[in-house]
C-alpha cells in the first residue's frame, strides 16, 4: 500500500576527495579583508556544498552559522580554478585546534565543474 504521506527527503550525494595534496582550498568570508582567508582541507564534496577541515585561530573567529563566504577550489596541476560563493551553514569541533564546517553554494555546481573535478583527480567514486 502506497503512502502519500512519507518524509522522504532525497540528499544529493556526497563526493570524497582523491587525495587532498592535489588541490588547494582557501575559505574566506565575502567581501572580506584577506587575512580572513583561510587555509581549509576539502573532506567532501556536492553539487550544493562542501564539508571543510579548517584550522582554529585568531583568523577563523568570522566563523559562524550564516555567515557568507566563498570557497576557492584549485588543482595543483592545471585544470580547476573555481571560486563558490555561499553560506557558511554548521561548525563543530574535529579535535584540538580544528573545525569542521558545511558550506552550501548559492548555485548548485554545474555538472561539468563536478566532471572536472573528477577528471583532475580532485574527487573520487568513493571505491
Amino acid at each position: 500500500m502506497a503512502s502519500k504521506n512519507w518524509d522522504y527527503v532525497g540528499r544529493k550525494p556526497r563526493h570524497l576527495v582523491a587525495d587532498a595534496d592535489l588541490v588547494a582550498v582557501r575559505f574566506g568570508r565575502a567581501g572580506g579583508q584577506p587575512e580572513e582567508c583561510l587555509d581549509a582541507e576539502l573532506v567532501d564534496f556536492a553539487r550544493n556544498g562542501a564539508r571543510l577541515r579548517v584550522v582554529d585561530s585568531a583568523s577563523s573567529a568570522w566563523l559562524t552559522e550564516g555567515a557568507r563566504a566563498v570557497l576557492h577550489v584549485r588543482s595543483l596541476k592545471p585544470g580547476v580554478d573555481i571560486g563558490l560563493p555561499g553560506t557558511l551553514r554548521w561548525r563543530r569541533g574535529d579535535g584540538p585546534g580544528l573545525w569542521l564546517i558545511g558550506c552550501e553554494f548559492d548555485q548548485e555546481v554545474p555538472l561539468e565543474t563536478l566532471g572536472e573535478l573528477f577528471l583532475n583527480e580532485i574527487l573520487s567514486d568513493g571505491q
